[in-house]
C-alpha cells in the first residue's frame, strides 16, 4: 500500500469486472467506496487518477472531521471539481459524534444537501464498531448491502480482510479505501502519518503566506 502504482495494479486486475459508483448486482461488479477521514485535497487527487483511468467511484465525505471542514469556500469547490470528474460525493456519518444517532443522521443528510446540493441516498459509517446498526438509511458497512459481496479495506492501512483480488466465481466486491493511505508516500501506516504531519504542515505554511503579508 505504497503508492498510487500499486492502486492502479489493483484496479487493473479487475478488469474483466464493471467498475461501479453503486452496488446494482451480486456478481461482476467492482464498488469503488473511498471514505475521506483526512484530506480533501488527496481525495481529489485520487478522483483524477480514477478518471484518466476511465473508471467509477464514490467519495463519502464528513461534515465532522477534526482534519478538515467540508462546508468552506475551498472544500465546496474541491467538491465541484470532483462531481465534475463524475464521481459520486456521498456522506461519510460518524455515529460517535451523537447522543441521537438518527437524530444526528438527519441533521447531516440535511446539512449535506444544503451545501453541495447532493441528496446523500447511501452513507458510509465512520469506525462501524456498532455492528450493523438500523440508522434508517442504507449504508455501505451493512453486511447484507446488496447481496452480501466480498469485502476488501485498507483500514489502519493494513488488509485485514485480504488482498484485494477478483472472485473465481466473479462475485460482486466492494473494495474501501482511505486516499491518505495512496496518495501520501511511507511504507507503513506509522510513515504515512509522519508524512502527512509534513504534509499538512507546508500546505499551512503556504496557506497563511497568501494570507498574511506579514509573515514570511
Amino acid at each position: 500500500m505504497n503508492s498510487t502504482v500499486e492502486y492502479k495494479k489493483i484496479i487493473e486486475s479487475f478488469r474483466n469486472y464493471d467498475i461501479v459508483s453503486r452496488i446494482t448486482s451480486p456478481a461482476g461488479q467492482l464498488f469503488l467506496r473511498h471514505d475521506v477521514d483526512f484530506d480533501l485535497g488527496l481525495a481529489l487527487d485520487m478522483a483524477r487518477i480514477e478518471h484518466d483511468m476511465g473508471i467509477k467511484s464514490s467519495y463519502f465525505i464528513m461534515l465532522t472531521s477534526s482534519y478538515y471542514n467540508a462546508m468552506c469556500a475551498k472544500s465546496t469547490e474541491t467538491v465541484k471539481e470532483m462531481l465534475f470528474l463524475d464521481r459520486d460525493v456521498l456522506l461519510h456519518f460518524d455515529p460517535s459524534c451523537y447522543v441521537d444517532i438518527k437524530e444526528g443522521l438527519r441533521k447531516e443528510k440535511e446539512l449535506f444537501s444544503q451545501i453541495y446540493s447532493i441528496e446523500p441516498d447511501l452513507i458510509s459509517i465512520h469506525r462501524p464498531g456498532l455492528g450493523e446498526i438500523d440508522i434508517g438509511v442504507r449504508h455501505a458497512n451493512l453486511r447484507e448491502y446488496s447481496w452480501g459481496p466480498k469485502y476488501f479495506s485498507d483500514t489502519n492501512c493494513l488488509w485485514k480482510h485480504g488482498y484485494p483480488e477478483p472472485q473465481k466465481d466473479m462475485r460482486t466486491v466492494q473494495l474501501a479505501t482511505h486516499p491518505v493511505w495512496w496518495m501520501i508516500k511511507g511504507k507503513n501506516e506509522k510513515e504515512k502519518c509522519h508524512n502527512f504531519i509534513k504534509f499538512r504542515s507546508l500546505k499551512i505554511d503556504e496557506d497563511l503566506k497568501k494570507s498574511l503579508k506579514t509573515y514570511v
